[in-house]
């Protein structure tokens, strides 16, 4: 994920929020110690392995509509 550029640091305020109040060690989760999370990542990938499309946004409740994945998917078979 960090590759593609999509990963982000919780800043440490965040992530002791995240594990305090929402009991979710992301240290233990991960077995590392960083404070790295995910942008929620979609990748449309051809079978040469060329990227054809990609959604990405890192309010992770902003998601990738379905009609528009299909959309996007029958464009890269063209």
């Amino acid at each position: 994920m960090k590759a593609f550029g999509d990963a982000f640091r919780l800043d440490d305020s965040t992530f002791n929020t995240y594990k305090d109040k929402y009991e979710q060690d992301l240290e233990a989760r991960s077995g590392e110690k960083h404070h790295i999370l995910p942008v929620p990542t979609v990748y449309l990938i051809d079978s040469k392995g060329v990227i054809k499309y990609a959604f990405s946004d890192p309010d992770h409740k902003v998601r990738l509509n379905g009609k528009d994945l299909m959309t996007a998917a029958k464009e890269a078979l063209k």
